[in-house]
């Protein structure tokens, strides 16, 4: 029972993860505009 927990558990937590890493990338971009365009105008 305890693995069967386990295995249900981790579904949710990772589907969590990937959502707080999109958000966290979101933020990111829509705070530092200005590094991706310094980064496109150095190449």
């Amino acid at each position: 029972m305890k693995a069967d927990n386990i295995k249900n558990e981790t579904k949710p937590i990772s589907l969590l993860s990937l959502i707080l890493l999109f958000i966290t990338l979101f933020v990111i971009f829509d705070l530092y505009p200005n590094d991706l365009e310094l980064q496109v105008d150095g190449k």
